[in-house]
Order: C-alpha cells, then sequence, then structure tokens
C-alpha cells in the first residue's frame, strides 16, 4: 500500500504516537484504546510499505537480451524486427543496413556487446562473409552467436560461413510465422537444427 499525502503521513505518525502510548497503560478505557488500535494499524502498514519497497530494491533486474539484424533490405529488416517483438519483452532488437555500419558501433561504443548476430550475406560494400572475419576478430565478441541469415541455399556458403565462425546458418524463410519460430528455437539454445527448415547448425 503506497500514499505519499500529508494526510496518510499524518496517520502514521500518530500511529506511532498511539502505538507508544497504548503499552504504556493496560488500563485505557475502551475507546481510547480503539482509537489507539486504529493508529498503531496505520503504522503498522507504513511498516510493511517500508519492508516492501526495500524487498524490491535488492530484486535483481532481468537483462534483455540484445539481438542485431545486419541486412541491406529494409523490408527484410522490418520483419524481423516484428519477429522479435512477438517473442517477448525480454528482447531488443537493433538493425544496421551493412556490415560497415556495425562493426562502427561495435569499435566507437565499448558498452554494445549484442547477444546475438543476425547476418545477411548479400550486400553491398562489405558482403556476409568479410563482416564475419571482422566480427570474429573481434575478442569481446567471443561469447556472442552469430548466425548467417540469407536467402543462399548453397550448401557450400553453408560449410564456408559455419567454418569461419558462424554458429548457425538459416534461410530466410518465406512466412513469417516460420520465421518467428526460427529465432526463438535458436534463442533457446537447443541443438537439433533437423526441427526447424533451412537452418544449419555446428
Amino acid at each position: 500500500m503506497y500514499c505519499s499525502s500529508s494526510i496518510m503521513s499524518t496517520f502514521f505518525k500518530f500511529g506511532e504516537i498511539g502505538f507508544n502510548y497504548l503499552f504504556k497503560d493496560r488500563y485505557l478505557r475502551k475507546k481510547r484504546a480503539l482509537i489507539a488500535y486504529i493508529f498503531s494499524f496505520f503504522y503498522f502498514l507504513q511498516s510493511c510499505d517500508v519492508l516492501i519497497r526495500l524487498f524490491l530494491s535488492l530484486q535483481p533486474m532481468t537483462e534483455k537480451l540484445t539481438l542485431v539484424i545486419v541486412d541491406d533490405d529494409p523490408d527484410d529488416r522490418e520483419l524481423f524486427i516484428e519477429a522479435v517483438s512477438e517473442l517477448g519483452n525480454d528482447l531488443e532488437c537493433i538493425e544496421f543496413p551493412g556490415g560497415l555500419e556495425i562493426l562502427s558501433r561495435l569499435k566507437g561504443d565499448k558498452g554494445f556487446r549484442p547477444d546475438y548476430i543476425f547476418l545477411d550475406m548479400n550486400m553491398p560494400l562489405m558482403n556476409g562473409k568479410e563482416c564475419l572475419v571482422e566480427l570474429r576478430k573481434l575478442k569481446e565478441l567471443d561469447s556472442a552467436q552469430i548466425i548467417i541469415y540469407t536467402t543462399s541455399q548453397r550448401q557450400d556458403d553453408v560449410k564456408i560461413m559455419l567454418e569461419l565462425g558462424a554458429n548457425a546458418f538459416l534461410i530466410k524463410p518465406s512466412v513469417f510465422s516460420h520465421l518467428r519460430t526460427a529465432i526463438k528455437y535458436i534463442l533457446s539454445g537447443e541443438k537439433d537444427p533437423s526441427q526447424i527448415e533451412g537452418l544449419f547448425q555446428k
């Protein structure tokens, strides 16, 4: 119960006085004892309020997982972000239109450490393969999961990208619900890619 008004504060103060007065004189008349009980009750509520606030302040804050989508196609980025938003409020998704942009952010912002990076292969200026190599050079991303996210279905691409350090290779689903399911599966940490069509893992 939370109350910050001056009226309730007055009740709490009188509650403290009444509480002390009640136990100093055991022979109070019934009416005076009832009033003292009422004030004592408000004093008790104030004490509970303090304890609740203290308890809540000690609870650990749940940190959000940070996902990154690197893709030059704005429509694909939009669909990906929408799919992530439907998986819960404990996920944060950040978009980049290319490899140069995410590398610039990582090198310029030491506090930016994504948990999952979904990386398109076919991008201008710096393709997914080149970007993957540069990402894996960053020691601070050793624990980050990098997932190649592409329309390519070539087995050679799958093999090369996994060898270069990608944790998984996901062929872009053509159905939105399948995309959402694939992202959820990857975040779960399971290692049975046969459950998701177009997913390959180390």
